[in-house]
């Protein structure tokens, strides 16, 4: 890519002519702003403001390399290895998934409606990958005491630097949420958290390609035969871990256990399922009075506990 000086708004408008060729003009022109607020640290208004700013050699080469990058369909979170979150910074790459905005809904979701319980609270977020959902309740509910669990040794060393990042303790634990039913040697929890793999295999074809070519595929996929084996068995982990006070009693844990007949819509009132908000319909709370489990379910699915 050679560009014709080294002006800034001719380097701009060259990479603009690039990248839309594979991007709507709005995506290719937001993607130019990351790229130069974060190689120059400057704004659209500071372009627009100085057309005749000259690149040096290096910053040259730096837009160039980032713009080939997107041409390859990596996403720009992992070309600066950043992703804000709920309004934190995270580290990402290859070996976590890239916190979506959706996700961020949740956490708000738990802060919300954890508002009397924060103190002392104990959380257990379940496949932790970046730790943008142990780090943000435990930015936000400051007193509570958060574990972060994932089977990746590589996904708890980026939540690790993600907690050391944004100055908040975490207890980490590398464990396979499907050979445990109970967290040994730790206690019992008041919330459990995750947004675990939902996506079926039959589903790759109508993924983008920069998540199928960049994105960690045991964090996204689940087999077809057996969409909802992370939600049976984060449903298994609750039943033992929760705290008593958030334990459904003995008739809803029975109904928990057998709704494996039942639609998600049209559960008991004193089990049901809550979808929140509208605008993200895989997100759902399991409530059975006090039974705080947080996940994700697919609209229409039966689920059930074998």
């Amino acid at each position: 890519m050679n560009f014709k000086t080294n002006k800034i708004k001719d380097i701009r408008e060259h990479c603009f002519v690039e990248l839309k060729k594979m991007f709507p003009q709005n995506e290719a022109s937001s993607l130019l702003d990351v790229i130069f607020g974060e190689y120059l640290a400057m704004t659209r208004a500071g372009r627009h403001l100085n057309p005749g700013y000259r690149l040096s050699l290096p910053e040259m080469l730096k837009v160039q390399f980032a713009v080939e990058e997107l041409k390859k369909n990596k996403p720009i979170q992992y070309i600066f290895n950043q992703a804000d979150f709920y309004g934190l910074r995270f580290y990402v790459d290859k070996r976590v998934l890239i916190p979506r905005p959706e996700t961020e809904e949740l956490v708000e979701w738990i802060i919300n409606d954890n508002g009397q319980l924060k103190a002392g609270l104990k959380i257990l977020d379940i496949g932790t990958g970046s730790g943008c959902i142990a780090v943000s309740l435990k930015k936000n509910i400051p007193t509570s005491q958060v574990w972060a669990m994932d089977i990746s040794a590589g996904a708890i060393d980026v939540a690790k630097q993600n907690a050391a990042k944004n100055e908040v303790e975490l207890t980490f634990l590398q464990q396979d949420m499907l050979q445990v039913d109970n967290i040994s040697g730790a206690p019992q929890f008041d919330i459990i958290v995750s947004n675990p793999p939902y996506v079926r295999e039959s589903e790759k074809a109508e993924m983008s390609e920069n998540v199928l070519k960049f994105e960690p595929a045991a964090a996204l996929f689940v087999e077809d035969t057996d969409a909802l084996v992370y939600y049976r068995q984060i449903a298994k982990i609750a039943m033992k871990s929760l705290s008593p006070l958030r334990q459904p009693p003995p008739a809803n844990k029975k109904i928990s256990r057998h709704f494996n007949k039942l639609p998600l819509q049209s559960l008991p009132h004193h089990s049901m399922l809550k979808q929140f908000p509208a605008t993200t319909p895989k997100m759902y709370q399991i409530l059975s009075k006090n039974f705080s489990t947080v996940n994700g379910l697919q609209n229409g699915q039966d689920f059930h506990l074998s």
